[in-house]
């Protein structure tokens, strides 16, 4: 039976082989310098786009998946899959440019295998076209 750091590195090479979405991911961060939001005195903003290798799979959830989430999930979301390497701080503290989408983070879920994460599963939903 393979190890978790076996299944990681067939994951990570098949989403490098399938190139599984035909528009780009990165993981966007957005640091504020300045200002204060309590006065309404307007900072300066700055924007950092780190492209994610290998891309990963994605698909939007199904109607039914919809239906049976409790209000959980609306129809325009998108399911990441994830290489297993990818820090869990950068689902925590990230956005998501899909496209030119960006997306906000939801919800996000290691798949492990003996005690190793293997890919992570995440659920974006869409904040607004990326201008």
């Amino acid at each position: 039976m393979a190890t978790g750091a076996q299944v990681r590195a067939k994951i990570k090479a098949v989403l490098a082989d399938l190139r599984a979405s035909s528009r780009t991911v990165k993981f966007r961060e957005v640091t504020y310098v300045g200002g204060n939001s309590m006065l309404g005195v307007g900072g300066t903003a700055t924007e950092t786009l780190t492209v994610v290798t290998p891309v990963p799979a994605v698909e939007t959830v199904t109607a039914e998946e919809v239906n049976s989430s409790g209000g959980l999930l609306q129809p325009s979301d998108y399911r990441l899959t994830f290489d297993g390497t990818i820090a869990e701080a950068n689902f925590r503290t990230k956005q998501l440019v899909y496209g030119d989408e960006v997306l906000n983070i939801v919800h996000f879920e290691p798949y492990t295998l003996r005690g190793v994460i293997v890919a992570w599963g995440v659920i974006g939903r869409t904040v607004r076209p990326r201008t």
